[in-house]
């Protein structure tokens, strides 16, 4: 910090947290980055479920959905080259596969289960089979290598999906908020602002009533009962909670910035 030297200025800190109410009796220079709030709750193990079904999570839906796309494309290429090289009618019964059957034997070569050789009896089929199998053995490693990373850590679980989710389970009294300090600028706009999230958290704790702890390691213990929620910021004593207590779950919320500091 540089001195004052002009009498300007009757107090100094190094750090501050800038809310509405504060704005009203001190100046602030430069706002030096943001803060958010985030919800402290207890660590929750993953059920058989939530285990099983990560397999599924190496890839985005989005991904998932192209690799059924591309094995729809692999089935109606070679079923539309059997049909224009080979005839059709029921004397050429489609070629050499029926729909089916070739549906079941490109999901296998998909799968690196086939038995044999797959050929066709046409050069461009062979050309497709020969495109379509690299692609697929290129994809197929790039999953089991994924997927090994996968299943070497456990899948994290998240106590709630958004805060919509965290605000409704106060509302239904599943959750209650504890603090053990009340000047945190999360309370002081949860009185005044006219956003969604609080003016919902405003409902919610008509309720469901805030519990204001004793100290720090009250809250703590009140928080690893997995009945309580911490609200704290994202740049203040998240990470002495994280790495000093029992590394609770950090749920952040994704949505409207707090104030700047």
């Amino acid at each position: 910090m540089m001195p004052v030297d002009d009498l300007k200025s009757s107090m100094l800190s190094f750090q501050f947290q800038r809310t509405e109410i504060r704005e009203q009796y001190f100046d602030f220079s430069y706002p030096i980055l943001q803060i958010k709030p985030a919800f402290v709750v207890k660590r929750r193990a993953a059920d058989f479920t939530e285990t099983a079904m990560a397999v599924f999570h190496v890839f985005s839906s989005k991904v998932w959905l192209t690799i059924l796309a591309v094995l729809i494309t692999q089935v109606v290429c070679l079923y539309c080259t059997d049909y224009v090289q080979l005839g059709h009618g029921q004397d050429a019964d489609m070629g050499v596969w029926s729909p089916l059957d070739m549906s079941f034997y490109l999901f296998r070569m998909f799968i690196m289960q086939c038995n044999g050789a797959l050929r066709h009896p046409t050069t461009t089929g062979n050309l497709l089979v020969l495109s379509f199998g690299l692609f697929d053995i290129l994809l197929l490693g790039l999953y089991q290598g994924l997927l090994l990373a996968e299943l070497l850590h456990p899948p994290e679980v998240k106590t709630f999906s958004s805060s919509a989710e965290m605000v409704r389970r106060i509302t239904d009294k599943e959750f209650s908020l504890v603090t053990f300090y009340t000047g945190y600028w999360y309370f002081q706009h949860l009185k005044i602002s006219n956003d969604d999230h609080f003016k919902a958290m405003r409902a919610a704790l008509s309720k469901n009533p805030l519990v204001i702890a004793d100290n720090a390691t009250h809250a703590l213990e009140m928080v690893a009962t997995g009945n309580y929620i911490l609200p704290l910021d994202t740049d203040s004593d998240v990470n002495f909670l994280y790495f000093m207590y029992f590394r609770p779950s950090i749920t952040l919320d994704g949505g409207k910035k707090g104030p700047s500091r």
